[in-house]
């Protein structure tokens, strides 16, 4: 089996994954959806990996079909995107995990392993495996903040108007997707927290450049 064949065959793998944990996290196997879950980074950066798994999965059928060789598409592209997905898996495990255990969330199971771990891991490797190096540029660092400060701006912006996410366990309105962006529990931590995360996913972002570049004069 080729290399495209290959590719293709992980795609449509990492596709199923992705999309049966995006549907599972918003309960439509179980018959009690909750749309609401759409609002939190984890189902959104999934539902992006999703979506760029399917258009990799549609050049990578047109090149087989054209008796071509390429499995790297729009790499710049899905560099921000890995790194977008790993912070969901980092935060997760750095920061949510401890938290959930205290509170027994199940985090063995397929819903949470999906969205957390797996499809993370899976379009990570993708990156590293099929595509090419060598089209990075400095900048790129810096667009991979695009989307989570996005996202903590505008979730800010509906938990300061009162919209409530949940409610703690002792019933009271939880404003905030995550805690570390809670104002109302962490003061101003939050903007501790979320400098701190800038910070280290920047330095993670550049390491991923200059082994990008170490890697395309190497080749």
């Amino acid at each position: 089996m080729n290399k495209v064949k290959i590719a293709l065959t992980y795609r449509v793998i990492g596709f199923v994954i992705a999309l049966t944990g995006v549907l599972v996290h918003l309960g439509i196997f179980s018959g009690s959806i909750s749309f609401g879950t759409l609002l939190y980074y984890t189902v959104q950066s999934n539902i992006v990996v999703l979506v760029f798994f399917g258009y990799l999965i549609y050049k990578t059928v047109n090149t087989l079909k054209n008796n071509e060789q390429e499995t790297s598409f729009k790499p710049r592209i899905q560099f921000i995107f890995v790194i977008d997905i790993l912070l969901t898996f980092i935060v997760f495990w750095v920061l949510l995990a401890p938290e959930a255990i205290k509170s027994n969330y199940p985090l063995w199971t397929y819903s949470n392993l999906s969205v957390h771990a797996i499809t993370p891991i899976l379009f990570l490797i993708d990156y590293l495996v099929f595509s090419d190096r060598g089209h990075l540029v400095l900048k790129d660092i810096y667009y991979v903040l695009i989307f989570p400060l996005s996202y903590v701006f505008y979730t800010s912006i509906i938990g300061l108007s009162g919209f409530i996410f949940g409610y703690d366990s002792n019933k009271v309105p939880v404003h905030y997707p995550y805690f570390f962006m809670d104002y109302d529990r962490v003061g101003l931590m939050s903007l501790a927290y979320i400098v701190g995360l800038v910070i280290i996913f920047l330095g993670i972002s550049y390491l991923f450049y200059l082994n990008d570049k170490k890697r395309s004069k190497s080749n």
